[in-house]
């Protein structure tokens, strides 16, 4: 078995509603631009030193139903500087010890997952789905070697991300005497550390992989894996209501207290 290759007079009310303009202006401001990408590190494009393309390679992802000791797992940082509502996930991978005429529609089940980056390796999960292949949320693509083998998750309901530093994870379950293997493919981003992978079970041998390392345990190059991440971002400022509440607060409120007043704006 080949193993390796994510507030009452009218100025006391109008000095108070400048005061709670100013206090609440961010939060209704807060909107979220149109959907668009969010994270990419696309397949790579480098080849090796005999003119291999690095992206030929496929780097084990996979939870055997039938070599539970061998099940791997792999991930890579990102970060998000605002919060995120994920919508659209794409991870080139590619499949080889194949039985023959199957391919990743053959799984039992495609997963991915978000975990937070807990001193440069995957921590606590912050979401994970798992879906079947056959399910409407999910295409496959064929991938370099011409298999099913891209997985694509269009979600229903968004994922939502609070901002911070992250891992992403995907990984195919499935038999191995069935259908063989899965794994994901590398980019030539340097976004961070590069990959880490896992073998938990121990399975393939290396001690090293039974808690989270860097790919080259797998025999990986040193680099990141491949992965898109799409949806919106929030975006923070003062939409057009908030301004005009915020405006005709604080000119209300001038002659009533000034100092009120100046600290309205300058929260504003």
């Amino acid at each position: 078995m080949s193993k390796t290759s994510r507030v009452t007079a009218t100025k006391k009310f109008a000095a108070a509603l400048g005061l709670v303009a100013a206090c609440f202006a961010p939060a209704i401001g807060l909107s979220s631009a149109q959907a668009a990408v969010l994270w990419d590190q696309p397949l790579s494009t480098a080849v090796d030193g005999n003119q291999f393309p690095l992206a030929g390679n496929a780097y084990l992802s996979t939870t055997f139903t039938d070599f539970v000791s061998s099940s791997t797992f792999t991930a890579d940082n990102f970060n998000n500087a605002v919060p995120w509502q994920i919508s659209t996930i794409y991870v080139p991978g590619d499949l080889w010890d194949l039985t023959s005429g199957t391919d990743l529609s053959d799984a039992n089940a495609l997963t991915f997952a978000t975990s937070a980056n807990s001193g440069g390796v995957p921590g606590l999960i912050q979401a994970i789905v798992s879906l079947t292949p056959s399910d409407a949320q999910v295409t496959l693509t064929p991938g370099t070697s011409g298999n099913l083998s891209n997985i694509q998750f269009n979600l229903n309901s968004p994922i939502v991300l609070p901002a911070g530093n992250w891992f992403f994870s995907a990984f195919a379950t499935m038999s191995y005497n069935a259908v063989g293997s899965w794994g994901v493919q590398v980019s030539d981003t340097t976004n961070g550390g590069i990959g880490q992978a896992f073998n938990p079970g121990g399975g393939l041998g290396d001690p090293a992989l039974t808690s989270w390392g860097p790919i080259t345990l797998l025999g990986a190059p040193a680099m990141d894996l491949a992965f898109r991440l799409e949806g919106t971002a929030a975006t923070t400022g003062v939409s057009a209501p908030a301004t005009v509440l915020l405006m005709a607060g604080g000119l209300a409120g001038l002659g009533l207290r000034a100092r009120r007043s100046a600290s309205a704006r300058k929260a504003a």
